[in-house]
């Protein structure tokens, strides 16, 4: 769904990540600095809404990996990513009308790699009104799930067209069986950094569960 003012929380100076990130796209954040806002909405990515003191438009930034960037397979990412942005650049070059444009940062890039390997993607802002979870209807009006299906299939439809450049191959089981014991180790020194919690004592008191 498109994003709307009222899903963010200003955070503006409280995340040196997005700091660090935003000098690497001076083109749009203009020369009077900014104000930034977290999504509430995002949960697996951290989204921010970047508004200018200028009269640049507000955009987009998107982090993936923040505080979590050793316990992933890099690789894995930066390949899916990688296709993500393939995919976007064909709709935006199709011109669907719903789909945001990609901003290149300072460099030209799409991506933009943070000080402890996080990733970043710039996008154009949507306005719109945040309606509900596409895949639970009952929010919607009778106009807007046909708008939504409208779009669905014209997303459908372009993307019959296109062909993957930069595939992202899904692990198989056996190899996500050969990751699981590096990656839990992990997940527990994390966890017992945490003040006053024992992450040893928790997975005793259910490793029958686990």
């Amino acid at each position: 769904m498109q994003l709307n003012y009222s899903d963010f929380s200003d955070c503006t100076g409280a995340c040196a990540i997005v700091d660090h990130l935003l000098t690497q796209y001076t083109e749009h954040c203009g020369p009077a600095g900014v104000s930034y806002a977290r999504s509430r909405l995002a949960n697996t990515n951290q989204v921010y809404l970047v508004i200018p003191n200028s009269e640049h438009s507000p955009f987009i930034l998107r982090v993936t990996g923040e505080q979590r960037h050793d316990m992933i397979d890099m690789s894995d990412r930066v390949n899916h990513e990688k296709m993500e942005m393939g995919v976007l650049h064909f709709l935006e070059e199709n011109r669907c009308s719903f789909v945001p444009e990609i901003l290149s940062n300072d460099s030209g890039h799409s991506i933009t790699l943070g000080p402890q390997g996080e990733r970043c993607c710039a996008f154009s802002y949507k306005t719109g009104q945040t309606i509900g979870n596409f895949n639970q209807l009952s929010a919607f009006n009778m106009s807007q799930r046909a708008e939504l299906f409208s779009c669905v299939g014209e997303l459908s439809r372009t993307l019959s067209h296109y062909s993957i450049k930069d595939f992202s191959k899904e692990k198989n089981l056996n190899q996500l069986n050969g990751i699981g014991p590096q990656r839990f180790n992990r997940i527990v020194e994390c966890l017992n950094q945490i003040s006053n919690f024992n992450a040893h004592i928790l997975i005793h008191e259910y490793k029958n569960t686990i």
